[in-house]
């Protein structure tokens, strides 16, 4: 495959589509179908629609190939790490940037990349909605227009999302390029424009996306809705905000996952953390908590590689435990080996400790040992024969504890086996640089391999995208915006009561709008941690108040943190492709 360098911006956008590689452009294959002979029946576009969902769940994919290791570096990493909960872990690509904001520049590949790619979605979702208006195409009895124009527009929307928020002002295309319409002079769009459309399409789709998918892993309404919600909060209307959030909360099939249910449901668990397991994640296994569940299969060339459990779990089998390197082997029990690119914050562990009341034993579900990985057990399959636990003045036998986050500084030996000195059975312990995020705890949401390849870099696990509980909280926002103070913490309490955390009246919000919106940003937290796109949350409160603000206060990893960074540089490839004007660059790059 030969990547073509250089191009006109326009260019990528007409030819992308076709390509399932992660080069621009590629020579064509024999086999290689063309958007007019693909776009004839119901058939073809939801072919194109596969293509398009490929596309988008690339999200959770690597963003280049490594020798050895396969796909490397979170797409995600990009709105999780250098937030005011996540920091960054072991880096590399894009987390490198999230440790240090200096490196921010046009001209780093990762952003190219992550521009580049989102116009491909764009491009794609065009060519399905132009084509889609072609009077010749056989649509049959049905609706499936409806549908599949549906489908591609809330996919155009979720992209141009994505481009405002990482970038402001950007080139809003809404219709196929082809070989005659191509332009030379792309403009940036106020972020109002751009998101005026991403509404438009919305407010479409929703009509006519079904409540519940059709197959697994397809759109439903409620994630229309709670896109809906979301950008109304963010162009400062909150109170047709309430009316979307309401709409997906009163009117849908939706619920809150509060009882334990299916595979596991047996073990030590919650309510929360059964919508995590592999086995109970899709719509079809139970989960009426999922708006959005997207799909990976194993074996497959259109499978997907998913990056999310090994960007966001540890590398245990690489700390040293009682002098003891390698102590700890990747299993699938653990979830297989993890590459600790995500770190959780202190501060944003010791979130779960508010709402806790151990005195009563009343724990918050979301942050417990279910939920939080905070221990192993020594199974037959480590490393620990011979070797002698300090904490008991014994050799280690299978069943033993290793605690992580042990010792509390870098002078003390480790001593794994006595949870008093871990960080992990005691948030307050752990160390305020956080240097050490090979053993540090981390969250379970995600920390499934493919069953058999524990020591793989991708897994294929169907994971979670959107919930209801992220409807919720937006309805909570829109409801403390619109001075329903009361009623915001009725949502908050419907996330709280599930959890068997300690519920929150009116007068706990303070008595101003900031002070309110922080008391939601830590319940987001609290709930949806690795699932939101927090730096999307942060940006859309506000960029100096909110961002910059609570990054710089919790995030004592992240270094170099500048207003500019409000904001990602334009790709200078860009840039310099758009010959016939000059494309603004933003400010302070």
């Amino acid at each position: 495959m030969k990547p073509i360098k250089n191009i006109l911006l326009i260019i990528v956008l007409a030819t992308s589509f076709m390509s399932c590689s992660e080069d621009l452009l590629v020579e064509r294959p024999p086999n290689f179908t063309t958007a007019d002979a693909l776009y004839t029946s119901v058939e073809g576009f939801d072919a194109g629609l596969n293509g398009l969902y490929s596309l988008a769940r690339q999200e959770r994919d690597g963003i280049k190939y490594t020798g050895g290791f396969g796909q490397i570096d979170l797409r995600a990493a990009i709105f999780l790490a250098g937030t005011d909960n996540i920091a960054h872990g072991s880096t590399g690509g894009l987390t490198s940037i999230l440790a240090d904001w200096s490196k921010s520049t046009s001209a780093d590949p990762n952003i190219d990349f992550m521009f580049l790619w989102l116009y491909k979605v764009v491009s794609a979702s065009n060519t399905i909605i132009t084509r889609a208006e072609n009077p010749d195409v056989d649509w049959g009895a049905g609706d499936d227009k409806e549908r599949v124009l549906a489908e591609a527009r809330t996919i155009r929307a979720w992209a141009y999302r994505h481009l405002t928020y990482l970038w402001g002002d950007v080139p809003l295309i809404l219709e196929e390029i082809t070989g005659e319409n191509i332009i030379t002079n792309v403009t940036r769009e106020k972020i109002a424009t751009v998101r005026a459309a991403i509404i438009e399409d919305l407010e479409f789709a929703e009509q006519y996306l079904p409540w519940l998918p059709d197959k697994a892993g397809r759109l439903t309404r409620g994630v229309a809705q709670t896109y809906l919600a979301e950008m109304y909060l963010a162009i400062g209307d909150p109170a047709t905000s309430l009316i979307w959030s309401n709409k997906c909360i009163n009117e849908g099939p939706y619920s809150l996952i509060t009882s334990r249910y299916g595979a596991g449901a047996s073990k030590p668990g919650s309510p929360f953390m059964d919508m995590f397991n592999p086995d109970n994640t899709n719509i079809s296994a139970g989960n009426t908590e999922a708006l959005w569940v997207m799909q990976w299969e194993q074996g497959s060339s259109a499978g997907g590689i998913n990056l999310m459990r090994h960007e966001s779990t540890m590398r245990y089998e690489t700390v040293s435990y009682s002098g003891v390197k390698g102590f700890l082997t990747s299993t699938d029990e653990r979830g297989g080996r993890g590459w600790s690119r995500q770190t959780i914050l202190k501060d944003a562990l010791l979130l779960y400790y508010a709402l806790s009341d151990f005195s009563l034993g009343k724990i918050d579900q979301r942050g417990n040992d279910t939920a939080i990985r905070k221990y192993f057990i020594v199974s037959d399959s480590d490393n620990f024969s011979g070797v002698k636990n300090t904490a008991t003045n014994q050799n280690w036998k299978v069943g033993d504890t290793v605690w992580l986050a042990t010792p509390v500084s870098k002078k003390k030996v480790p001593d794994p086996g006595k949870r008093s000195l871990s960080g992990a059975y005691n948030f307050n312990l752990l160390p305020e640089d956080q240097d050490n995020e090979n053993d540090w705890p981390y969250s379970l949401k995600f920390a499934h391999n493919d069953p058999g390849f524990p020591r793989t870099t991708e897994s294929h696990i169907d994971q979670i995208y959107m919930r209801l509980a992220e409807t919720i909280l937006l309805r909570a926002e829109a409801k403390g915006r619109t001075g329903d103070l009361t009623g915001a913490a009725s949502d908050i309490n419907m996330l709280r009561d599930r959890a068997n955390a300690k519920r929150v009246s009116a007068a706990d919000f303070g008595g101003d709008m900031t002070t309110f919106l922080d008391y939601i940003l830590d319940e987001r937290s609290r709930e949806l941690i690795l699932e939101e796109q927090r730096r999307y949350t942060l940006l859309r409160m506000g960029g100096e108040k909110f961002f910059y603000r609570r990054v710089n206060n919790f995030n004592k990893i992240t270094e170099n943190l500048q207003m500019r960074d409000t904001l990602f540089p334009i790709p200078q490839s860009v840039i310099d492709a758009n010959l016939s004007s000059v494309m603004p660059q933003n400010p302070g790059f």
